[in-house]
């Protein structure tokens, strides 16, 4: 609001539309006069700066000492570069406020010059951009989060696909020679191994969200005792974890891995709450619901707590107040979501120097039968006379797979490309019973595609679709029909004979 632009403004007129511009933008303005050397800051600015303009008198120095160290040399350069060269600049910063909060803000500057062509006055603006530079930095960790994503679903995938020709190799040695002196007890080593490397790629995959998920009637208390070693081995010697429950044979339905990883990501808060050592205490009791039993999974630390003032936001995607220490603001979403995913809910209880208490509320199964903590037995079923297209690219699973299906009866049509499957489906006068393909394919026809160009040849036919990594199946993706099965990799033969009979009708 410049008083040239219209001489009727009284000065008190042009000072007080430029309060309000800067009451309404928050953008500050500030003036040197290079010959006095004096700094002249506007009210805005002195509320950025976090300042009293009754009792702090601005200077050069003293704003070189509120600039960032790790910025200084930046801001003086641009300066510089603008005093030399007669141009405006513009350079993004951060400050340190006299109560060592920090803001990011946004300058502009221009110098004026005498006829000596000698600067004479710097004068400028200043704006808060810290919740722009927050949303920033946010998309940044958001976009890192899906790359890293992407990296451990490819992964997952391909490790997936080692494992299932070792499990399904290991069934295979176990229909043909199970009966040899040893053979059951060292192929049943093996197979423990082969689940133990599943699970580890299965809390990878939950842990980046891209895993499906699958409820699963479970002890939540013998499931929280076997996951305790983990736990232990994560948040290293500093820090003891105990274990406790009111609760015996408290049964759960709910996704294991994304249980795992609710309480990892809740361990790993509490360790990071006790830079030096302390007690996690995981407990199990009962939480009084009108509308459902439903039992209390606590999490409790011994650490500094949480400050009043951002206890409600620590559930927000992204929230964090690690960020300079790789914290990514997922862990408690991630846990929320868990816990609202599985019918329950969650609760916080929190003071500044005396711990944190997470509670995640599950329901009961009432009258469910306890799992089977044994695997079923394998099964050798004949299936004579029926057809399986088979479609897989990697070589290895499919061997394993047609070999498996042979030894089950069925005769096998193998194909590592879905056209070639197609085009088979085209020609042959044989009756297929079903088709069984991989999700990932190569080339521009997933696995999703595929059982659907196949049903435009025969309509209603059976598909079972296999995957290391089907992730979140997005709506309308899956083909249609009761015809239509999931099975994960890695599987046991016995996975794919229930699969296949309970996906071929009889006849």
């Amino acid at each position: 609001m410049d008083k040239r632009a219209d001489p009727s403004l009284s000065d008190s007129e042009v000072r007080r539309r430029h309060a309000l511009v800067e009451q309404l933008t928050g953008i500050g303005y500030w003036e040197v006069d290079l010959t006095k050397r004096t700094l002249l800051w506007s009210a805005a600015t002195y509320r950025l700066f976090g300042v009293d303009p009754a009792t702090f008198k601005p200077s050069l120095d003293r704003f070189d000492r509120f600039i960032h160290p790790d910025d200084l040399e930046a801001v003086h350069a641009a300066i510089h570069a603008s005093r030399d060269g007669g141009t405006a600049y513009q350079i993004e910063h951060r400050i340190v406020r006299p109560d060592s909060t920090v803001r990011h803000v946004l300058e502009h500057g221009q110098h004026e010059y005498d006829e000596a062509a000698r600067p004479i006055f710097f004068r400028g603006t200043v704006q808060d951009i810290s919740p722009i530079n927050e949303i920033r930095e946010r998309l940044v960790r958001a976009e890192r989060e899906a790359t890293l994503s992407r990296v451990m679903g490819e992964v997952a995938h391909d490790f997936n696909n080692l494992l299932s020709v070792v499990s399904g190799n290991l069934d295979i040695l176990r229909i043909r020679y199970g009966d040899m002196p040893d053979a059951g007890r060292l192929l049943d080593r093996a197979q423990a191994s082969v689940v133990n490397g599943a699970a580890l790629a299965e809390r990878l995959l939950a842990f980046f969200n891209r895993q499906l998920s699958v409820p699963v009637t479970i002890d939540l208390g013998t499931t929280v005792r076997e996951f305790l070693p983990t736990l232990a081995r994560v948040v290293g010697e500093q820090v003891v974890i105990d274990f406790r429950s009111t609760l015996d044979g408290v049964l759960c339905r709910l996704d294991k891995v994304r249980l795992e990883t609710a309480l990892l990501n809740a361990v790993l808060n509490a360790r990071d709450a006790m830079p030096g050592g302390g007690r996690i205490t995981l407990s199990i009791s009962g939480a009084a619901d009108p509308a459902a039993p439903m039992v209390r999974l606590a999490i409790a630390d011994t650490g500094t707590g949480i400050p009043p003032a951002i206890r409600e936001q620590v559930f927000e995607p992204f929230f964090t107040t690690r960020s300079n220490h790789g914290g990514t603001g997922l862990g408690l979403a991630i846990i929320r979501d868990f816990a609202q995913d599985s019918g329950g809910t969650v609760a916080l209880r929190s003071a500044p120097g005396k711990g944190t208490t997470l509670s995640i509320l599950l329901p009961v199964q009432v009258g469910a039968e306890p799992p089977d903590r044994q695997p079923p037995p394998l099964p050798v079923v004949r299936q004579t006379g029926r057809t399986i297209i088979l479609v897989e690219d990697n070589r290895n699973v499919l061997e394993f797979v047609e070999e498996g299906l042979s030894d089950l009866g069925f005769e096998v049509a193998a194909f590592g490309l879905p056209a070639h499957a197609l085009g088979y489906l085209e020609e042959t006068t044989a009756t297929v019973s079903a088709i069984l393909c991989d999700v990932r394919l190569p080339g521009s026809m997933d696995g999703f595609a595929f059982v659907r160009a196949a049903r435009r040849l025969r309509a209603d036919l059976p598909a079972l679709l296999i995957s290391g990594n089907v992730g979140r199946v997005p709506n309308g993706k899956l083909p249609a029909g009761p015809d239509t099965r999931l099975l994960r990799k890695p599987f046991r033969i016995t996975d794919l004979a229930a699969a296949l009979q309970d996906l071929i009708r009889p006849g």
